[in-house]
């Protein structure tokens, strides 16, 4: 069984790429947050670089953090051939409504961050089914919390997460690692769908096949196996 986590946005690579190794991470995404083509392309140069050194798979995640809809989906048009994985910074309303109903998309992130309710409701969890767009959970949110605070985001992932199962949409669980401190393995990473009430089986699924899955058929993709949806070259 091969881990992943995705969503590790970090300016420390190469002391993460380290620490990770030791982990028994098989493949971390070193988030880079779009500003220009200009830095998304020193960003996957670096990530080239970084390859050539380590075993370990260096997935290539671009993260978008958008105004509006309007932004979010001109953004997508320009990374979505150049990286592995797509996600969307969520907790606005809108943004999750959009990132939903984008099939581009890959993963949204936190839907519920910094929200007094859960950023979802039945009508976007059945888009993200439909689309194909799975669902974040960042352990560094809760990192960020106390109290009552934490209590909230907890209830708000498992209210997500109930409705992810309700409607099958997929979700995964990432770090969200700023350093080496937050970094966590695999079973640290399932440890919260579980205490949340997911089976201990799919609890790992967030972290192996779901990942994997991502990252497998948009290498397909980018590298023109998979033609059309549905249609894949043998």
């Amino acid at each position: 069984m091969d881990f992943y986590d995705l969503y590790i946005p970090t300016d420390n690579a190469q002391k993460v790429l380290e620490s990770a190794e030791e982990m028994d991470l098989d493949g971390i995404g070193i988030a880079h947050e779009y500003e220009s083509k200009e830095e998304l392309n020193r960003y996957l140069d670096g990530i080239d670089k970084l390859s050539k050194d380590t075993e370990m798979k260096l997935i290539r995640s671009c993260v978008i953090d958008a105004e509006s809809p309007e932004e979010l989906k001109k953004t997508v048009g320009k990374v979505r051939q150049k990286v592995d994985v797509v996600a969307v910074d969520g907790g606005d309303f809108d943004i999750n409504s959009a990132a939903v109903r984008d099939r581009r998309i890959d993963v949204l992130l936190h839907p519920e961050y910094k929200r007094k309710d859960r950023g979802m409701d039945h009508k976007t969890m059945k888009m993200a089914a439909k689309n194909e767009v799975c669902l974040g959970f960042v352990l560094h949110d809760l990192h960020q919390t106390y109290g009552k605070v934490r209590s909230h985001v907890l209830r708000h992932m498992k209210n997500n997460i109930e409705l992810c199962e309700k409607y099958g949409t997929e979700f995964l669980i990432t770090s969200g690692a700023r350093d080496v401190y937050e970094l966590r393995g695999p079973r640290d990473l399932a440890s919260l769908p579980k205490v949340l009430g997911v089976k201990a089986s799919k609890a790992m699924d967030s972290v192996s096949s779901v990942p994997k899955k991502i990252v497998k058929e948009n290498r397909k993709k980018l590298a023109g196996e998979i033609k059309k949806e549905g249609i894949e070259e043998v």
